[in-house]
This record gives structure tokens, C-alpha cells and sequence, in this order.
């Protein structure tokens, strides 16, 4: 078989972009795949003006090492505890969205464990930060958090854990508690609203479509300067917050066409119809939500406390805002409480 790429030896190196080179530690005859994670190249600007951000596409070596200060590559899950004197009095489970890791509610998640004592486990989908290499499919990434939940998110004073799950966290999650629905006591689903599988509008399919697009023709590269490019527009995105959740953890998008796949598969009403917890729901008013009405009663047939939370004004990146993050801290708190 004919090769050329010198890191993984695929001949398919040979067909596309054969013979190039990261710009980082200048190893050569690697093929496209093996180039194709995206870095911050010039981190310490992050602190700076906002448009003085470089990306760069690097080799999975070079990665680990610009992304290991900020997300421990070696450990695939983290949890948050209260502090030794005030032990937990619920476990939540954190689920972040396509492209991102287990960092993306990490201010969220020290909060509540600090303050409200809640053990808060969070991890990396197949495909995403640690699992980067790791096949991404709807059956894998429930596994996946089932398994991290059997380990970490201890039942505490008798109370199963709450699932927290943003975009397609939210959107993984709710086939997850339709087909296990004893394993989590309740629900948080943020910026899930949209009808993306079963029934899905033109307007989403489009989107959809666009988004196979996009994924099919640019680097991963190009979707972390794509943020990039959000974030320096949203000058009222938490810039701190988000260096330490995506900007220096980078983005993962190597398997993008699997996470179109996964939101074209799922039918959240149907598998919410069999989830029986009080569920809490929060959009933004900007963002795609032609299905959260019908989520919010199917899921108030379930328990009556469930509720729907739209904050005006609000886009998809609403957690991280500073409009809004106070906010949304409070009623996942009052959530919490009032279920507990």
C-alpha cells in the first residue's frame, strides 16, 4: 500500500494534501489529518486586543502540549467537590456542547460546589478534549456518560444526580433520560430548543445543511477562529471564562459530521415523554426554539415543576455572558433547590 504521512501512515495522506508539515515543530510528510488540531497560537494575546488572535493547525503532539494547561488531556473526567466540612447534598452532572469539553461550565460548576454544596462531575464526550480520538456517536456518548455517572455522581441523602447538558449536551441528554429514566432524579437542558431530528422545520434542516458545509470544507482549525471571530463580536461574552472554557481548551470539531448525524437521529419530545423528573429549560430569546413549548409540557406532565426559562435578548453562548450569567447561575440554584 502506498504511504507518505510519517506520524499515521495512512495511504489516504497520499490522495489529499499529502506531505505537510506542522508549523509548530516543523515535522514533516504528515497528512491533513494529522495536522488537523487547531491551537491558540499566540495564547498570551488572549489577554490582549481581542483581533490579535492567531490560530494555527498543529500535530497532536504539539496540541497536547499547548492545550495541557489548560485541560489535562491525561484525565477524561473531573469532579468538583464542596469543601471536607460541608459535605454534598446532590450530585450534577455537566455535559457540554459540539466542539467544546468538559470545561465549558467549569465557572458554573465551582460555584455551586463552593457555595451550594453540590458534587459536580464533569466530562469530555467521545470525540471532544480528552476523547479526541475516540469514535463520536449518540450510542458512544451515552455510554459514556453513564459510565462517568456510575463512577463519580454519587446518590447522596438518597437523591439521584441532576443532569445539566448544553446544545448538543442538552440534545444528547434528553435521549438519554428517555431511555434511561431512573438514572437521574431531574434535568437541566440549556439552548436545546430547536427541532433538529424527527420533524425537523426547513429553517433547521437548512441549518443543518449548512453546517455539514462548513464542516466538509475547513480545518478544525477554521471553526476555533470562527469563535474566535464571535467572541471579539460579543464584546459582553466573560473573555476570562472563555479562555479557560474553549479558547485555550481549543475546539473540537474533527468529527463534526457525527455531531450533525447525532442531532439528526434524536426525537427529544418522544424521549422526554418518558422521563418522569421536573426539568428545567433555558434558551435564549435570539437562539432556535420552535420546540421548547412542546418540550416544556410534555415534560410538566412528568412533574408539574418543570419549567421553561427564556432570557431576552439572549443568543446560544448566554451561559457565558455577562448579561446574563448571574442570572442563569440563580434559577440553576433555585432549580436545584426546589427539586431537592
Amino acid at each position: 500500500m502506498l504511504t507518505c504521512c510519517t506520524n499515521c501512515n495512512s495511504s489516504f495522506g497520499y490522495m489529499l494534501n499529502r506531505k505537510m508539515q506542522c508549523p509548530s515543530c516543523k515535522k514533516r510528510d504528515l497528512c491533513w489529518r494529522c495536522v488537523n488540531y487547531p491551537i491558540i497560537a499566540n495564547i498570551a494575546a488572549v489577554n490582549g486586543p481581542r483581533d490579535a488572535i492567531q490560530t494555527q493547525s498543529v500535530c497532536q503532539s504539539c496540541f497536547r502540549t499547548a492545550v495541557q494547561p489548560f485541560l489535562n488531556l491525561d484525565a477524561k473526567y473531573e469532579v468538583i467537590s464542596p469543601p471536607e466540612e460541608t459535605p454534598a447534598i446532590v450530585s450534577l452532572v455537566f455535559v457540554h456542547g459540539g466542539g467544546g469539553c468538559r470545561k465549558m461550565y467549569i465557572s458554573h460548576a465551582r460555584d455551586l460546589a463552593k457555595n451550594h454544596r453540590c458534587r459536580c462531575v464533569l466530562l469530555d464526550l467521545p470525540g471532544h478534549g480528552s476523547r479526541v480520538n475516540e469514535s463520536l456517536s449518540l450510542e458512544s456518548s451515552i455510554a459514556t456518560i453513564l459510565e462517568v455517572t456510575a463512577a463519580e455522581a454519587h446518590v447522596c441523602h438518597g437523591r439521584k444526580p441532576i443532569y445539566i447538558g448544553g446544545s448538543l449536551g442538552g440534545y444528547i441528554g434528553m435521549t438519554l433520560l428517555g431511555r434511561h429514566p431512573d438514572v437521574f432524579s431531574a434535568a437541566v437542558i440549556c439552548v436545546a430548543g430547536q427541532r433538529t431530528g424527527i420533524g425537523a422545520s426547513f429553517k433547521a434542516k437548512a441549518g443543518l445543511t449548512m453546517f455539514r458545509v462548513i464542516i466538509n470544507n475547513f480545518y478544525a482549525e477554521k471553526m476555533l477562529s470562527l469563535l474566535c471571530m464571535a467572541v471579539t463580536q460579543n464584546k459582553h461574552l466573560m473573555f476570562d471564562c472563555i479562555k479557560e472554557s474553549s479558547l485555550g481548551t481549543s475546539m473540537y470539531f474533527q468529527q463534526g459530521m457525527d455531531q450533525v448525524r447525532i442531532l439528526a437521529e434524536e426525537n427529544s419530545a418522544v424521549s422526554m415523554a418518558s422521563f418522569r423528573g421536573p426539568v428545567l429549560y433555558c434558551n435564549g430569546s435570539l437562539d432556535h426554539r420552535d420546540m421548547e413549548r412542546e418540550l416544556l409540557q410534555v415534560s410538566q406532565k412528568g412533574d408539574h415543576r418543570s419549567r421553561l426559562i427564556d432570557y431576552d435578548g439572549a443568543d446560544h453562548f448566554f451561559s457565558h455572558d455577562t448579561r446574563y450569567y448571574d442570572a442563569f447561575l440563580k434559577d440553576l440554584i433555585t432549580f436545584i433547590q426546589d427539586v431537592l
